[in-house]
């Protein structure tokens, strides 16, 4: 940025301009806010990284379904812990497709066992 700057400062010197010198501390400005936002992201994404890797409530503890969080839910909940969300989001993915595939079998079966009763209907 400096040696922009001084290039900058050369040619108008050699122009005999008078520079604004508020036209370079606004760069400076953008370029420590661009910074500013960089470390926020980088802080944030490393905070989402540190949540998604928290282990989630177990599915197959019994808890009161409320709308509303108390001590009482958010204590039952520190004590059932189960797999990262990560991981049982990947689990799900791969349940979710064999179910697809049973779905689909079961379909084409039904199918044809509706193909099988017309030709058996048309053949009395």
């Amino acid at each position: 940025m400096h040696s922009k700057q001084s290039w900058f400062e050369k040619a108008a010197a050699l122009a005999d301009l008078d520079l604004d010198d508020s036209a370079f501390g606004q760069n400076d400005d953008t370029a420590s806010a661009k910074e500013d936002l960089k470390r926020e992201k980088k802080a944030l994404s490393t905070l989402l990284k540190r949540l998604l890797s928290q282990p989630l409530p177990a599915s197959n503890i019994h808890l009161k379904k409320t709308r509303y969080v108390t001590a009482e839910t958010a204590s039952n909940y520190e004590r059932s812990v189960t797999r990262s969300a990560i991981v049982s989001l990947m689990e799900n993915g791969e349940h979710e497709k064999v179910l697809k595939k049973k779905c689909r079998t079961i379909s084409a079966r039904y199918l044809q066992n509706m193909k099988n009763r017309k030709k058996r209907g048309k053949r009395r």
